[in-house]
């Protein structure tokens, strides 16, 4: 069975007063190294390793920190979706660095491939840890800079990430990277399984009375739970499902079903309401499902590969929920008005007679801006049972009764 490598992400169209997640990703064969790009040497600052390391501020559940590569800082995403390490092409270039096409990669949802580029690199710091030589990858990174709201310019992935013990501490807003076998927190332990030599972490988790096996740990997907149909299909959870439209790289556009997803248990806890998102083909053939940092970081999170260990310890602050749309409008902001890309299935927009590619001009009277400080933005939040007067820009005046869809 050919081995499925992910290699970036999809950036979900802006949905209009929701939050979607980015879960879905693209997919390419495994393709060798070609014979000029060897391996680096590795050595290790015991000084410096271990310290704490600030994660960057508003970046919509990612976990970005600064990293040295060729001397030159940039900011990295860590990112277990992902095998190696992945610089953008526009920070590559206004580097120096010079790179070449290495493979293309197909886009989820029947999308255009997209250019992967290899470059070998003179030096990488991370934390206490240095290599001198190696390879690194390049491509288009501006989409997961548009999601995670701050610039991302590289990813550092499964095979940094499965060498050293890695500490989360979402409290404090910070990370650390000890020695595999330092020791663990107190906290319920998930069992980790390494595949593809350390370039994922599986583990498994249940969904009512099913046991879906394996499950991908993704630290570059921002969203909570991704299922495949396959998988789903033979599952006796309760769900109510919706659709909502992501874009990827390529620009192509596509739907995902949705939905918010009660009895999930993950480790000795249980959660209800979880935001689910399926897919139609997983990111490596036969996995089932795909843990994101939305249900991840309910909690502070240690994960040592080398231990085959997860541990998941009680914060002392509940992360916020992400707010739940309840008018099923995505679209995009302008000084023209509330530009409707996609009505989400069985939502309060769908029932009135809302359609793509129409637009809404005044939201109770109020005039619809770019602002992203504007108010209205949280006009489609609820509370259940609002009903919310909109004035299309081609004149007609709809009211919308919000609720709770899905």
């Amino acid at each position: 069975m050919p081995k499925i490598w992910s290699a970036y992400r999809f950036i979900a169209i802006s949905a209009a007063l929701s939050v979607s997640p980015v879960s879905a990703e693209q997919q390419r064969q495994s393709v060798p190294l070609p014979p000029p790009f060897a391996q680096g040497v590795v050595s290790v600052d015991p000084q410096l390793q271990g310290r704490w390391i600030n994660l960057e501020e508003g970046t919509r559940g990612l976990i970005i920190i600064p990293i040295m590569l060729n001397g030159q800082r940039l900011m990295a995403m860590l990112d277990t979706g992902v095998p190696t390490i992945t610089v953008d092409a526009d920070w590559a270039t206004r580097h120096g660095i010079e790179y070449q096409a290495y493979e293309k990669v197909g886009s989820m949802g029947g999308g255009r491939s997209v250019q992967i580029g290899i470059a070998p690199m003179a030096s990488l710091q991370i934390a206490g840890v240095h290599q001198t030589g190696g390879t690194i990858e390049v491509g288009d990174l501006k989409p997961l800079s548009s999601t995670a709201g701050v610039p991302i310019d590289a990813l550092v992935g499964a095979d940094f990430l499965s060498a050293y013990a890695i500490t989360l501490d979402f409290d404090n807003h910070r990370i650390r990277f000890q020695p595999s076998g330092s020791p663990r927190p107190a906290g319920s332990i998930v069992p980790i399984q390494p595949r593809d030599n350390g370039q994922r972490f599986i583990t498994k988790l249940m969904v009512g009375t099913r046991l879906l096996s394996p499950v991908m740990i993704d630290t570059g997907d921002n969203g909570s739970l991704t299922i495949t149909h396959d998988a789903w299909t033979k599952s006796n959870a309760p769900l109510r499902m919706t659709n909502i439209a992501s874009v990827g790289f390529n620009g192509d556009v596509f739907l995902s079903d949705i939905g918010r997803l009660d009895g999930v248990q993950f480790g000795n806890q249980r959660f209800d309401k979880v935001p689910v998102m399926f897919e139609q083909i997983p990111l490596d053939r036969g996995d089932e499902a795909r843990i994101g940092m939305k249900l991840l970081d309910r909690f502070n999170v240690f994960l040592d590969m080398g231990q085959r260990v997860m541990v998941l310890s009680p914060r002392s602050t509940a992360p916020t929920p992400d707010p739940v749309t309840m008018s099923g409008i995505q679209g995009s902001w302008s000084d023209t008005g509330l530009q409707i890309a996609h009505v989400m299935k069985g939502s309060p927009a769908e029932v009135v007679g809302l359609h793509p590619g129409e637009r809404i001009c005044a939201i109770d009277g109020a005039k619809v801006t770019a602002d992203k400080q504007s108010p209205l933005k949280k006009w489609g939040l609820g509370p259940a049972g609002k009903v919310v007067s909109l004035t299309m820009c081609d004149g007609r005046t709809l009211p919308i009764t919000l609720r709770e869809f899905y």
